[in-house]
C-alpha cells in the first residue's frame, strides 16, 4: 500500500470557544497546538460507530491528550504550510495507549 500523505509530522491547531452568553463572542481557548498526523478513510480503515460511518478524516496526536471534546474545532497543515483540513468541529475522540485520535467529517448535509 502506497503512504497515503508522506509529508508527516501535521502541525495542528485545536481551539476551544467558551460562550458567554446567547449574544456574546465567548472566549476562544488553544487547547493543542503542535504535530499530528491526518489521515482519510480513503483505504481499508473505515470509521464507524454501531454500523454507522461517523467520519472521514481522522487526526492522531502524541500521548496524554485526554481533553478532546465534540465541538472542538481543529484545523491542520504539513510541513510545507499546505492546509489539510479547514477548521472542523471534531465529532468524537478516543483514547488509547498511543495516544489520542480525534475524529472530523468534512462532508455537510
Amino acid at each position: 500500500m502506497a503512504v497515503e500523505n508522506p509529508r508527516h509530522p501535521h502541525d495542528c491547531k485545536i481551539t476551544r470557544r467558551h460562550w458567554q452568553g446567547q449574544f456574546e463572542q465567548g472566549v476562544e481557548e488553544i487547547v493543542y497546538e503542535g504535530k499530528c498526523r491526518v489521515y482519510g478513510n480513503r483505504s481499508i480503515r473505515v470509521f464507524t460507530y454501531q454500523g454507522v460511518e461517523k467520519a472521514d478524516m481522522a487526526i492522531s496526536l502524541p500521548l496524554g491528550h485526554k481533553f478532546l471534546q465534540r465541538g472542538d474545532i481543529i484545523e491542520a497543515w504539513d510541513k510545507d504550510g499546505k492546509t489539510l483540513l479547514y477548521p472542523t468541529a471534531i465529532v468524537d475522540a478516543t483514547q488509547n495507549n498511543l495516544g489520542t485520535t480525534a475524529f472530523v467529517s468534512t462532508v455537510h448535509n
